[in-house]
């Protein structure tokens, strides 16, 4: 008895059932952008045996649409012949990092705008942007060096991020300005060594006029306002001569004094003032249109503390020269009270010796 039994036929060409969906592959990595297409390519292999399956042969991979520029890129893998079924995968391509750095720069002020330039780092694939600084300052103080970049190139912003930023300080320093002063005679000619300092914006200075014999100068000293210097400074002071006084003549001898009498005693009248001898200065101030103007100011503002320690000097020689006038004087008012005092003894003298001769005159 012949026995029939089922079995399973197998059509060439067609895949074995049991190895259908029976695949794996690897997981993809970021990419970060490079201007080129960045295509991940899968690793995909038997589930069961391991074995590594061919491209085209056992799957296909498809890839969305943009695989260069910054955003997510979807894989889709699906098995053929042997294999089948789908599997889809995504990664993403990252912004590429930019470098930016600005420079710092300073300088005294002087008016005209302060920059400084700077770099841009990282642009891939030879591509361009326009890269500039901002930073700017004219007036004393500092600013940060600031910059823009301009996507007019081949470079797309979407493609790039700043990943570090180093920003430079730009710094505009006080200015110096140079205070001068010329001592001249009212000629012209150079009556004592021109005078030059160098101070910061805003500094306070008061200068003695230095003492030339003989003359006085029309400002005793020359001085700023509170607001200090704001400007180069240039003053002259003119030098004019003291008049001579006319030199006294000696007193011819009296032959007979008059007889001294009581000097009366002084009422309660007030001496007369002397003429105001006080110094006049000058004062340097700035008016609204930024124009030195030259104020006189008396001695009593002089704020002693900002005198410099020549200028005590010149203090120190008039007193001095004060006092060897007060010895001379003295002296000579001393010697001439002998004198008239001698003369009166010997007034008396003659006037006795004149009294006996008109006595023995008398007797004979």
């Amino acid at each position: 008895m012949l026995e029939v039994t089922a079995a399973e036929i197998v059509i060439p060409g067609e895949p074995d059932p049991d190895a259908r969906f029976a695949f794996t592959g690897d997981m993809p990595e970021d990419k970060v952008y490079n201007g080129s297409e960045q295509k991940w390519e899968p690793t995909i292999s038997d589930k069961e045996t391991g074995k590594t399956l061919a491209k085209g042969t056992d799957y296909t991979v498809s890839y969305s649409e943009d695989c260069t520029n910054v955003g997510a890129v979807i894989v889709t893998i699906k098995g053929v012949g042997n294999y089948s079924g789908e599997v889809v995968r995504f990664y993403h391509i990252t912004k590429a990092p930019l470098i930016v750095t600005t420079s710092s720069a300073s300088k005294r002020y002087d008016g005209t705008p302060l920059t400084a330039d700077g770099t841009l780092e990282g642009l891939v694939n030879n591509e361009t942007a326009t890269f500039r600084t901002t930073g700017t300052i004219t007036e004393e103080g500092t600013a940060q060096n600031t910059y823009e970049i301009e996507w007019s190139g081949t470079a797309k912003e979407t493609n790039y991020t700043i990943a570090k930023e180093d920003l430079g300080t730009l710094t505009i320093e006080r200015p110096y300005y140079t205070l001068t002063i010329n001592y001249v005679f009212s000629n012209g000619a150079t009556a004592a060594p021109t005078f030059t300092q160098q101070l910061l914006r805003g500094e306070t200075y008061s200068r003695m006029s230095p003492t030339v014999n003989g003359y006085t100068p029309n400002y005793a000293f020359v001085r700023s306002d509170a607001n200090g210097i704001q400007q180069n400074i240039t003053l002259t002071v003119v030098y004019t001569a003291i008049p001579t006084p006319t030199t006294p003549t000696t007193p011819a001898t009296p032959t007979t004094p008059a007889t001294p009498t009581t000097p009366a005693t002084p009422g309660g009248g007030t001496t007369a003032a002397p003429a105001d001898g006080t110094p006049v200065g000058a004062e340097v101030r700035a008016n609204e249109d930024g124009d030195v103007e030259v104020v006189p100011v008396v001695e009593e503002d002089v704020p002693l503390a900002k005198r410099d320690l020549d200028d005590h000097k010149c203090c120190i020689l008039h007193f001095l020269l004060m006092l060897a006038a007060m010895i001379i004087y003295a002296a000579y008012t001393r010697s001439m009270k002998k004198r008239q005092e001698r003369i009166a003894e010997l007034a008396e003298e003659l006037e006795t010796e004149k009294l006996k001769r008109e006595q023995q005159e008398s007797a004979e």
